[in-house]
């Protein structure tokens, strides 16, 4: 019943009636031949004008896809900010109930942001926080590819860091 209603609703629109068009004329087509009414000298012509009529369509629907690409493409070229374009955690927080920060160490995150964090523990906000564990082979791994010398040391304050705000949170809401 859904694909009625979906033929119905492209027809309403004036989407893809040539399509819907190409279909009828082709199965009457088939019919007719069966019947023996159809001239057989009419269907080849018929075909050939089906067939250019669907290679037209598929030329439109690629132009239409491409079009959307490009566009999506567009508006997401720029899209990532880089980390100066990104307000402060303190603007981008400030009527958060519950923050969410996800890294590997964490370290800009959570060391220069501590006071705005344990402000945020005092009123009731939930805070959640995912690092490396930096006796992982992942943070040895992390350590070796980065730039960063010294990556385990930094997870290891961040984790210092946050053993203050759990102990807050014990006295706070």
């Amino acid at each position: 019943m859904k694909f009625f209603q979906r033929i119905w609703s492209d027809i309403r629109h004036g989407e893809n009636v040539d399509l819907y068009l190409t279909v009828l004329v082709s199965i009457g087509l088939v019919i007719l031949n069966l019947l023996g009414v159809a001239a057989a000298n009419l269907i080849a012509p018929l075909t050939l004008a089906v067939l250019a009529l669907l290679g037209i369509t598929s030329l439109g629907t690629r132009f239409f896809i491409e079009e959307k690409i490009k566009s999506i493409s567009d508006k997401t070229a720029n899209g990532l900010l880089t980390r100066a374009e990104i307000p402060p955690l303190e603007d981008r927080g400030k009527n958060a109930t519950e923050i969410i920060i996800v890294g590997t160490t964490l370290y800009t995150a959570v060391i220069p942001n501590l006071d705005f964090f344990e402000n945020k523990l005092k009123n009731g906000c939930k805070l959640k926080f995912l690092l490396l564990d930096p006796k992982s082979q992942a943070a040895s791994t992390f350590s070796l590819t980065t730039k960063v010398p010294n990556q385990v040391a930094n997870i290891e304050q961040s984790l210092k860091a946050l053993e203050e705000l759990i102990s807050l949170s014990k006295t706070t809401k």
